[in-house]
């Protein structure tokens, strides 16, 4: 079941209790590749623990690649994550390079999006209509 204050939004929690599908999700955090570490097939983003948070769900690690689920956020730190995966066949220096993009889906889409000050809207196919400011404060 989605909880009431999280319905609009979504997340990897509700994906994993089938809930939802994964394209039901309206959060995601946009990062980019600072670094690809070919020996560890591993890439480092700009996204850690206060775009993401720590919170965990049924899937491995703190989130994981839109489009390459097989991507996981595996490790952060306070402003940077490292992308790692457990599928050999999938290299870091083959999908990803430095400066790209990547999305994100979080795990807690209500801790991720509390750390923004304003909220890109995008349509289906991913261009910017509409820049939201959420009210701040308890």
């Amino acid at each position: 079941m989605s909880r009431a204050g999280n319905f609009p939004a979504n997340d990897l929690q509700q994906v994993s209790t089938a809930v939802i599908s994964e394209s039901d999700q309206a959060v995601r955090v946009i990062a980019e590749v600072c670094s690809v570490y070919t020996d560890r097939n591993e890439a480092l983003i700009n996204a850690g623990v206060v775009a993401l948070s720590r919170e965990t769900s049924a899937f491995p690690g703190f989130g994981y690649v839109v489009g390459r689920p097989e991507w996981n956020v595996v490790r952060l730190s306070q402003e940077h994550g490292i992308l790692g995966t457990t599928q050999p066949k999938s290299t870091a220096d083959e999908a990803f390079a430095v400066g790209q993009r990547v999305s994100l889906y979080c795990n807690h889409a209500c801790i991720t999006a509390a750390a923004f000050y304003v909220y890109y809207i995008v349509d289906e196919d991913d261009v910017v209509i509409d820049c939201w400011v959420p009210w701040k404060g308890w």
